[in-house]
């Protein structure tokens, strides 16, 4: 079983600096051989495997030496990356869903990653991890990481923030005993989480003047004119605030998923009522600050670690027609004001 372990880091001028150089040269791998192998198919080669394009990277590193200054396994990372993006790609077009081409990726981006993998050069210790290229940077371990460290990815945030997420193999979680307790749960319209028992989960007042905040910032940013000083500091306020909201978000559904699995053996969960109370105007916005998928997806996994039960219920033809109802007589009350 894999787990993700998500800590911030605080690098130096020096390691920002190797961050920054990592982050831009796994950029231009990835789009240099995605280039290759769009021109490849062009000219009717047929498809390039990473393979192929591994031992051309070497060859790319003699020809510019300020590759060689970056991570090398993450720039293998990257070629992997590519790979993966064409395979999700074709499994796409075969399922019938909407994947997209892989698309360059542009160096004006504000937010930007690369992954390297372990091999015994990534430890964590109490307060600081050691990575390749950078050495020790302090970190801020809020947890005990345990199992065998498999990868880490370096994050830069809009705001200029920088995270760490270490990804470890560790033993299947022993299952928990039964509690014997069933509950039902469904979203609210104002993006809390009832439950069957009478609680609720996930209060958004918190998350509701965040947003104020956020309409606030925007509002300051767009009356900065450009290329100013002014509105380099609006934009970073206005990033920071969203990635407030992010981190409130994540923090929220975190606490309610492993409470829910925790106390309860089955979970019934009705996921279409978030989307019916998406289609009601005034709700939407509301709604979309519970992040229902989100919550479904933590709610699926923790529930497998913990040897829970999970239902996912679906709405009777009445119930829908109800739903239907609340959601035009919704509507028209928003039209009449």
């Amino acid at each position: 079983m894999e787990k993700s372990y998500r800590f911030r880091i605080y690098p130096d001028e020096a390691q920002r600096e190797q961050i920054e150089k990592t982050i831009g040269c796994c950029r231009y791998v990835y789009n240099h051989f995605l280039a290759e192998r769009i021109e490849a198919y062009k000219n009717g080669g047929g498809q390039i495997t990473r393979y192929e394009q591994s031992g051309r990277l070497t060859l790319l590193k003699k020809e510019l030496e300020w590759l060689s200054e970056a991570d090398a396994r993450a720039l293998q990372c990257a070629l992997c990356d590519l790979e993966r993006a064409y395979r999700n790609y074709y499994d796409g077009l075969k399922k019938g869903a909407k994947t997209g081409y892989p698309k360059y990726k542009s160096k004006r981006e504000r937010r930007g990653s690369y992954r390297t993998v372990g091999g015994g050069k990534i430890e964590i210790y109490p307060n600081k991890i050691k990575l390749m290229k950078l050495g020790y940077v302090e970190c801020v371990t809020t947890r005990e990481v345990s199992g065998r460290i498999l990868s880490a990815t370096v994050t830069r945030t809009a705001a200029g923030g920088y995270y760490v997420s270490v990804c470890c193999e560790e033993g299947d979680e022993a299952a928990r005993e039964k509690t014997g307790a069933a509950i039902g749960v469904e979203a609210g319209g104002r993006g809390e989480i009832y439950t069957s028992d009478g609680e609720i989960y996930g209060s958004s007042k918190k998350l509701e003047k965040t947003e104020r905040q956020i309409r606030r910032a925007q509002r300051a940013l767009t009356r900065k004119p450009r290329g100013g000083r002014n509105r380099e500091k609006a934009r970073l306020r206005y990033a920071r605030l969203h990635e407030r909201l992010a981190n409130q978000r994540r923090d929220a559904l975190q606490k309610m998923t492993t409470q829910l699995t925790r106390r309860n053996s089955v979970i019934a969960a009705r996921s279409q009522g978030a989307r019916e109370l998406a289609a009601m105007r005034g709700e939407a916005s509301r709604t979309g600050l519970m992040a229902w998928h989100e919550f479904m997806r933590q709610l699926g996994y923790k529930s497998r670690w913990r040897g829970r039960e999970l239902l996912r219920a679906e709405m009777d033809d009445d119930e829908k027609s109800r739903e239907g109802t609340k959601r035009t007589a919704g509507a028209r009350r928003n039209d009449t004001r």
